[in-house]
C-alpha cells in the first residue's frame, strides 16, 4: 500500500491518517530519557473532524489471534533491546 509520512508525527494510508508517533522527553534523576510510543489504528478509527482516517483492517484482514502474538513478540524483541539503567557509568 502506498503509505507516506506528514510533519511532524502522522503515518498515512493512502489518505488516511493511521498512526502517530510521539515522543516525550524527561528527565528521571540524573538521566535524560526519551520515550518514544507509537499508536495505530488496527481494528477501529476515529472519527476526526475534518481528516480522512483509516484502520490496518479496511486494507487487509487481522485476525484478533495474530495481532495478539505480533504485539508479544515486538514487546519481547523491545524488552530484549532495553538497557538496564544500574549498567550506566
Amino acid at each position: 500500500l502506498e503509505w507516506g509520512l506528514k510533519a511532524p508525527n502522522d503515518i498515512y494510508i493512502l489518505d488516511g491518517k493511521w498512526a502517530g508517533i510521539l515522543i516525550e522527553v524527561s528527565k528521571i534523576d540524573l538521566n535524560t530519557c526519551c520515550f518514544i510510543g507509537i499508536g495505530a489504528n488496527i481494528f477501529a478509527k476515529p472519527e476526526i473532524s475534518g481528516q480522512k482516517t483509516t484502520s490496518l483492517s479496511d486494507w487487509t484482514t487481522v485476525e484478533d489471534s495474530h495481532w495478539q502474538q505480533f504485539c508479544r513478540e515486538l514487546h519481547q524483541g523491545f524488552t530484549q533491546l532495553s538497557v538496564d539503567p544500574a549498567r550506566h557509568n
